[in-house]
C-alpha cells in the first residue's frame, strides 16, 4: 500500500509540474516550461489549428493545471478538460465547472481568483472553494498581480498615481503558501518601486523577491520573503526582473548571481555583474541553456526587430568586464511576445504594424535546425498566418500544445495531427 501511495503522489506532482500553472510560467518569471518534451524541432513544423471559441473582445487569459485548461474573461473562469477541449469541428467546449472572478495563478493542486478588488480564493481542481484571502490594503489599493513560489503566496497591492505621468504606491503582500485559516491574513508587506503610473516587474523565487528599490530607481533590492528584510543590493536599472536557473537578469542583458554569492561583498552586501548580454534589452524568456530577448535594431527600420539567443552560461564571453554575444538570431519582424521550452522559441510575430501579430513562429533556440550563415539567422519552423492582425494575451506551451488568446476572444491552439479527435 505504501509504495502505491508514493507512486500515485508522484503522479500527481509531475501531472501538474508539466502544466503551465502561472501567467509566466512561475513566480521567476521565466516564461519557460522545461517539462515540455512532446513538441519538437523535428514536428513542430506539422502543428494543426483549433480554436476554442469564447465570449469577449480581450485577450482571455490561458493557464494548464492538472487535466484543465483554464480559461479567463469578461464572464469568470471556465475549467475545461483538456481531453475534450478543444473540439475537432472547433466548437464550444463544455465546462467541468464555471466561478465568477478573474483568473491570478495556479500552484500545484490550488488555483487562486481575485473575487474582488482587494481579496481572492483558493480554488481546488474540482472548483470548490478552499479558502478566502484578505489583502487588508489601506484605501484606493488593489489587487494587481499573484504569484507563488510554493512556500509564499506574494500579492502586489497598486495604487495609481494622482495624473497619468505621476507614480503611485506599491507594496507586496505576503501569505503563507500553507495558510488554512478563513480567511488567510498575510503575514509582512514589502515596498515595491512604481513609475510613470504603474510598476516595475518583479520576479520571486523560492524565499526571495527581487524588485526595484522604491527609493533609488537605479538599485534593485533582494528581499528576505520570511523576514521582510533586504538580503542584498545592486546598482541596475531593474525596471524589468527575471529569475531562472539561479541567475537574476535584469534591463539592460545585467546578470547577476540571484543567491547573492558570487560577485557580492560587504555589509550591508552589495553585488556586481557577473556579465552582461551584449544588445538585450529585457530578456523575454530564459531556458536552461538560452536566453532570449527580441533585439531593437539600430536606425528603426521596418521591420524594427530581431529575436536573438543568448547562451545562460558565460561560454564565448569576452572578459573585463565579461560581455555575451548573441549565438543566433531570426530574421528582422515585429514580435509581441516569446515563450520556450528547452529546445523550441515560440512567438507571436508581424512584418507589418507593431502591437498587433499575425503569424505563430517557432525557432531551434539551439541554432541548428533552420540556422545557417555567420551570423547565424534562424528561420522559423513553424510559421502560421493567422490571416488578420491580433492582439494576443499570454502565450502557454504544455502538454504537446500551443495556446495563444487573442483579441477577437478566442483561443487558438496547436498540436501535432492525431492529438485532437
Amino acid at each position: 500500500m505504501r509504495s502505491r501511495s508514493v507512486t500515485l503522489i508522484f503522479l500527481l506532482v509531475g501531472l501538474t509540474a508539466c502544466g503551465w500553472n502561472q501567467p509566466d510560467f512561475d513566480a521567476g518569471r521565466s516564461n519557460s516550461n522545461p517539462f515540455e518534451n512532446t513538441l519538437t524541432v523535428e514536428n513542430v513544423g506539422s502543428l494543426q489549428h483549433h480554436v476554442i471559441p469564447t465570449t469577449g473582445t480581450f485577450p482571455p487569459r490561458v493557464l494548464t493545471v492538472g487535466d484543465l485548461v483554464l480559461v479567463s474573461g469578461a464572464g469568470g473562469v471556465d475549467a475545461f478538460p483538456s481531453t475534450a477541449c478543444p473540439r475537432a469541428d472547433n466548437g464550444p467546449c463544455t465546462a467541468r465547472w464555471h466561478r465568477d472572478g478573474q483568473l491570478l495563478t495556479a500552484e500545484g493542486s490550488s488555483i487562486y481568483l481575485r473575487t474582488s478588488a482587494t481579496t481572492f480564493d483558493s480554488i481546488g481542481l474540482d472548483g470548490l472553494l478552499k479558502h478566502h484571502h484578505d489583502t487588508t490594503p489601506a484605501a484606493g489599493f488593489g489587487l494587481s498581480r499573484l504569484v507563488s513560489t510554493g512556500t509564499y503566496l506574494v500579492a502586489e497591492l497598486f495604487k495609481p498615481g494622482g495624473t497619468p505621468t505621476s507614480r503611485g504606491t506599491a507594496y507586496a503582500s505576503v501569505f503563507s503558501a500553507s495558510c488554512t485559516a478563513n480567511p488567510c491574513a498575510p503575514e509582512r508587506s514589502i515596498p515595491l518601486a512604481t513609475k510613470y503610473g504603474s510598476y516595475f516587474n518583479w520576479a520571486a523565487k523560492g524565499s526571495v523577491l527581487y524588485s526595484a528599490d522604491p527609493a533609488n530607481f537605479d538599485h534593485l533590492t533582494a528581499w528576505d520573503l520570511g523576514a521582510g528584510t533586504a538580503l542584498w543590493s545592486a546598482v541596475a536599472v531593474p525596471n524589468d526582473i527575471r529569475v531562472s536557473n539561479g541567475l537574476l537578469y535584469s534591463t539592460g542583458g545585467v546578470v547577476f548571481d540571484a543567491n547573492g554569492v558570487n560577485g557580492c561583498s560587504g555589509t550591508p552586501l552589495i553585488c556586481t555583474p557577473l556579465r552582461n548580454l551584449d544588445g538585450a534589452y529585457e530578456p523575454d524568456s530564459i531556458s536552461g541553456t538560452r536566453v532570449m530577448d527580441v533585439y531593437a535594431l539600430p536606425g528603426n527600420p521596418s521591420p524594427p526587430s530581431e529575436l536573438r539567443f543568448w547562451r545562460t552560461d558565460a561560454v564565448g564571453c569576452t572578459p573585463s568586464p565579461v560581455s555575451c554575444p548573441s549565438v543566433a538570431r531570426s530574421a528582422p519582424m515585429t514580435f509581441a511576445s516569446v515563450i520556450s521550452t528547452s529546445r523550441l522559441a515560440f512567438t507571436v510575430a508581424s512584418v507589418a504594424s507593431i502591437g498587433t501579430a499575425n503569424y505563430l513562429r517557432a525557432f531551434d533556440i539551439t541554432g541548428t535546425a533552420g540556422c545557417s550563415g555567420i551570423p547565424l539567422v534562424c528561420t522559423p519552423l513553424l510559421d502560421f498566418n493567422f490571416a488578420n492582425n491580433l492582439t494576443f494575451g499570454n502565450l502557454v506551451v504544455a502538454g504537446g500544445r500551443v495556446y495563444a488568446p487573442t483579441s477577437d476572444g478566442a483561443v487558438h491552439v496547436f498540436s501535432l495531427p492525431g492529438a485532437i479527435s
